[in-house]
């Protein structure tokens, strides 16, 4: 069904994205310096896309052999189409999958990393009936036991200070995506805590 293959869609591009992160020395570079090492880069999925046309065509036919077809890269908003050839808004940017409570991907916040490139610092999945800014939290998924335990949780602003939260030991920290805390944020965290820093 339409659901499945949409998750099904964003968990084989963030794990392709990851591998071509680890793969890029550039890329790799970057987050390197941003203390992001190679245990963070798995437990977190974070990826890269290269860009251009030919890159892309590679991912096309790689995800293709995983049974996932161009219509369904575009339905999850990965690939777009222009005039003359298909793109995407995530090329030549680190890449960060969002996972929603119950474990699946269901969408990317992608920021450049190149000091020339002069597009949008960030760019987020657009708005689905699976991917809800206003709704989702980055990380939920890892920290909610870790929340309940502990019995309050840290929200912050983006994905590399919740990374970085993480990987110094407060692993009951989400973040917003690029977005304001909303009442749906708020009451998806008061179903694990009612305390929040």
């Amino acid at each position: 069904n339409k659901k499945e293959k949409f998750f099904q869609t964003c968990d084989a591009a963030a794990k392709w994205m990851c591998n071509k992160l680890i793969s890029n020395k550039n890329a790799l570079s970057y987050v390197q310096k941003r203390n992001i090492d190679l245990q963070i880069i798995k437990n977190f999925e974070v990826g890269y896309l290269p860009g251009g046309i030919r890159q892309i065509n590679t991912f096309i036919k790689e995800m293709a052999q995983q049974n996932i077809l161009l219509k369904d890269l575009m339905d999850a908003g990965i690939l777009m189409e222009s005039s003359s050839s298909v793109y995407s808004p995530y090329e030549e940017r680190i890449i960060f999958p969002i996972i929603n409570t119950t474990g699946r991907h269901c969408g990317f916040g992608g920021r450049i990393f190149n000091e020339n490139d002069q597009r949008a610092k960030y760019y987020n999945s657009k708005e689905s009936t699976f991917f809800e800014k206003g709704k989702l939290l980055f990380n939920l998924n890892k920290s909610k036991k870790n929340i309940q335990t502990q019995e309050y949780a840290f929200l912050v602003e983006g994905y590399t200070d919740c990374i970085a939260m993480h990987h110094h030991g407060y692993k009951n920290t989400v973040a917003t995506l690029g977005t304001a805390c909303t009442i749906d944020h708020l009451k998806t965290l008061a179903r694990y805590t009612t305390k929040l820093y």
